[in-house]
C-alpha cells in the first residue's frame, strides 16, 4: 500500500533544472503613463492593418487594470501592478475556422507563425541573460455531425501557443510569458499576451538551493498542511513535474523579487481526489514558511487549458 514516502520519491524523482547555486534578482514596472504607451504601440505594431486610431480613446479602469477598446470588438488591458498585457479582437472574419480540415496544418508551421509575433514581442524585453523558449501548442477543434451520424473533417479553429521565458538558465514559472493564437481563415494573431516582469539591474545576491528531494518534502509539507484529516499518498496524487525556477505572481499582484522557488504539479489519483495541485515552495535553505500562495489556484485539467485562458 503506497504511504506519503513513495509520493516523495516519486515527485523527486521528477526534478528538472536543478542548480546547486541561484541569484536573486530585482523586480521593476515601467510608470503607468510609460507602460500604457509601450502597450499601445506593441498592439500598433502586432496588427499592423489598422490604421492609428484602431484603439478607440475610451478607457476602463478597474481595479489596477486599464482596458482600451480596440476595432472588431476586441480589448487591450494593461495590468499596473505587473506590467502584463493582455490584447483580443473577435471580428467576423477571425470567426472562421484556420483550416476546415485540421490534418492539412501541420503543428511545426502552426509554431513557425506564432514564434514570428512572440519574437517581436520579446525583442525588447529580453536581456543577455535571457532567452524565450516555446513550451506548447493548443489546438481548439470542431466536427459536425449530421442527423444520419455522418461525420464531417474536424476543422481547426483556432491554435495558441505558449513561451517560457528563462532567466539564468531558469524558467520563470506562472502563466505563459508570451502567449500568441492565432484565428480565422488568414491565420492572423487574433490574442496575445505578455506576463514578463522586467528585471530591474543586476542581482542583489545569490543564493544555495535546496536539492530536489528537499524541494518535494517542503512542497508535500505544505500541501499536507491544507489536508490534515490524512498522509497525502499516490492513492491520492500522481506527481508531473517538480521543477526549479523563478515565480511570476498573479498579473494583479505587486512583485519586487525573483527568488529560486521549487515548483511540483500533482494531478489527482482515484476517487478520492478530484482536483490538481500546483505548488510553490522557497528553494532557499534558511526560509521554509509556504510562499506565493494566492499564485496557487490549482485545478485538474489546468495544465491542458490555454494560458490566455485563466484569470490573473
Amino acid at each position: 500500500m503506497p504511504d506519503t514516502e513513495d509520493l516523495l520519491q516519486s515527485l523527486a524523482n521528477l526534478a528538472t533544472c536543478y542548480q546547486p547555486r541561484a541569484e536573486i534578482l530585482p523586480l521593476d514596472t515601467l510608470p503607468r503613463n510609460k507602460l500604457i504607451k509601450s502597450s499601445i504601440a506593441t498592439a500598433a505594431r502586432i496588427w499592423p492593418w489598422f490604421d492609428e486610431c484602431f484603439i478607440r480613446p475610451e478607457l476602463v479602469e478597474t481595479a489596477g487594470v486599464a482596458m482600451f477598446r480596440v476595432v472588431e470588438d476586441g480589448r487591450l488591458q494593461v495590468f499596473e501592478a505587473s506590467g502584463a498585457v493582455a490584447a483580443a479582437i473577435v471580428g467576423v472574419e477571425n470567426r472562421k475556422p484556420l483550416a476546415k480540415d485540421e490534418a492539412s496544418v501541420y503543428q511545426d508551421e502552426l509554431i513557425r507563425l506564432t514564434e514570428r509575433t512572440a519574437n517581436d514581442l520579446a525583442e525588447s524585453r529580453l536581456t543577455a541573460d535571457e532567452e524565450l523558449r516555446f513550451e506548447r501548442l493548443w489546438r481548439m477543434k470542431a466536427q459536425g455531425v449530421t442527423f444520419n451520424g455522418e461525420r464531417s473533417a474536424v476543422a481547426l479553429l483556432q491554435a495558441t501557443a505558449a513561451f517560457r521565458r528563462y532567466v539564468r538558465g531558469l524558467p520563470v514559472l506562472g502563466r505563459a510569458s508570451i502567449n500568441v493564437t492565432l484565428g480565422g481563415a488568414n491565420a492572423a494573431v487574433t490574442r496575445w499576451g505578455i506576463d514578463w516582469r522586467r528585471v530591474g539591474g543586476k542581482a542583489i545576491g545569490e543564493t544555495d538551493v535546496v536539492e530536489p528531494a528537499e524541494g518535494a518534502r517542503r512542497a508535500l509539507a505544505d500541501l499536507q498542511r491544507r489536508r490534515p484529516e490524512r498522509p497525502v499518498t499516490l492513492a491520492d496524487f500522481k506527481p508531473r513535474a517538480l521543477q526549479l525556477g523563478y515565480v511570476s505572481l498573479p498579473r494583479r499582484q505587486a512583485q519586487s523579487l525573483l527568488e529560486p522557488a521549487w515548483v511540483a504539479i500533482l494531478d489527482p489519483a482515484g476517487k478520492q481526489t478530484s482536483m490538481g495541485e500546483v505548488i510553490a515552495v522557497p528553494a532557499v535553505p534558511d526560509r521554509s514558511e509556504p510562499l506565493f500562495r494566492p499564485w496557487r489556484r490549482a485545478r485538474a485539467q489546468e495544465g491542458r487549458s490555454p494560458p490566455n485562458a485563466s484569470a490573473g
